[in-house]
């Protein structure tokens, strides 16, 4: 029901969209007064701050992002730590390490489902949950002193801490919504709001057709020129062993679909563009934990029912399911990588600074 709300009333303008558009409006008043007065008093780390966010209600693929760049700086020689809210997890308001150099810790069990992803993505990178981003940082500094640089993953309106870089991350299967605010629309914040000193990030599935890109970084133009694309490439399938499933046996199967995820549609875009067919997609809101018996037993149900060989589901879902596999034998992952369309070197730099 709430993925027929986003699509029939924030992705496109309707009646109700029209209805909700002066409550838009003092939000837009309230968000860039707290962006102004926030930014006046921010703290400033010790350390070089990034920030990996977006302006959108929904998925933009800052997860895949985030541990992308982390990856990328630590094999670089770079000392860098992730900090991340861990929304909905057990330290979402209790700060604390969830990994960390000597490995991952037992705590990103109960962390979330994206903190435990990251944290099980970056073996050997320090990664520490919790909403208050200065307390995280201070953490992650006390532990280890000499990080070079923290990834502020999902920070984009939190301004209490100076960012040294933001990307703002946007996706082209939705792009910017229906242009309003919520409730009305898709946006947190207005468009308004970037500048030159932020770099945008548009991820997209590799099948994208261009117009669709060209369209939104047009958009994003307006406000800033540092634009780069970032396809979502697929890496793979993987079961419940931990083998890859090659796309062949995948096309001749029969597969259905479960995700609990901001961007649905996009998943779709991954599965189709790999060649892979499904008979339905079971969608859950987002970051459905999947604790409710009722909906493994909905889905086990489905599956025997109509001889389905695989249930495929995104890798962040996956962090959530795999506690229950037992009862969805056919359940498999899709793995998906950010690959920003610049160099290694390039990227390096421009987090640095140089």
């Amino acid at each position: 029901m709430k993925q027929d709300l986003i699509q029939r009333h924030l992705l496109r303008r309707s009646w109700l969209s029209y209805l909700l558009y002066p409550l838009s409006l003092g939000w837009k008043a309230v968000v860039v007064q707290r962006r102004h007065q926030w930014q006046k008093d921010a703290f400033t780390a010790p350390v070089r701050i990034i920030s990996s966010g977006n302006l959108v209600s929904g998925g933009s693929g800052k997860t895949p992002f985030t541990i992308m760049l982390a990856g990328l700086l630590q094999r670089n020689g770079v000392k860098v730590g992730v900090s991340h809210r861990g929304y909905k997890g057990a330290y979402e308001y209790a700060p604390s390490l969830i990994s960390g150099r000597d490995g991952t810790y037992p705590e990103a069990l109960q962390a979330g489902d994206e903190a435990q992803l990251i944290a099980e993505r970056l073996p050997g990178v320090p990664v520490v949950c919790g909403k208050g981003r200065r307390t995280a940082i201070q953490l992650l500094l006390k532990r280890y002193p000499d990080l070079e640089v923290v990834i502020l993953d999902d920070s984009f309106q939190h301004v209490q801490v100076r960012h040294d870089l933001d990307f703002v991350l946007f996706s082209s299967v939705t792009g910017l919504g229906n242009g309003y605010l919520l409730p009305a629309g898709y946006l947190r914040e207005p468009l308004s709001v970037l500048n030159e000193n932020h770099v945008a990030i548009i991820t997209c599935p590799e099948s994208e057709s261009p117009e669709s890109i060209d369209k939104l970084a047009k958009q994003i133009g307006r406000h800033t020129t540092r634009i780069i694309t970032s396809p979502l490439r697929v890496e793979g399938v993987f079961d419940l062993s931990g083998r890859q499933v090659q796309a062949e046996a995948l096309r001749r199967e029969k597969v259905a679909l479960v995700s609990a995820i901001g961007n649905p549609e996009a998943f779709e875009r991954s599965v189709s563009a790999s060649g892979i067919s499904f008979e339905r997609h079971f969608r859950f809101p987002d970051h459905y934990d999947y604790r409710d018996e009722s909906a493994t037993s909905r889905l086990a149900e489905y599956c025997t029912g109509n001889n389905i060989r695989r249930l495929l589901t995104t890798e962040k879902d996956w962090i959530k399911l795999k506690g229950g596999s037992g009862r969805l034998p056919w359940l498999c992952f899709m793995r998906v990588n950010a690959q920003p369309m610049i160099t290694e070197k390039e990227l390096i730099e421009l987090v640095m600074g140089k």
